[in-house]
């Protein structure tokens, strides 16, 4: 697997919060993991948007003249 070390995107941030939402909604998660797994959370939007071959909101940014 690749590592990249770019920057997490906003739109990580925002699907990882939410689904960490769920899941301390449901009692999944305690509150002492909650840093480690929204960590991991970050890591696996990334590597879902690679999968589905998703491009980055930063690519989609127009170029002015």
């Amino acid at each position: 697997m690749k590592i990249l070390s770019t920057a997490y995107t906003q739109a990580h941030a925002i699907r990882a919060l939410q689904h960490l939402s769920k899941a301390v909604i449901c009692n999944r998660i305690v509150p002492s993991e909650f840093h480690k797994m929204y960590n991991a959370l970050m890591h696996l939007e990334r590597y879902k948007e690679r999968l589905n071959g998703i491009k980055p909101a930063a690519e989609y940014r127009i170029k002015k003249c």
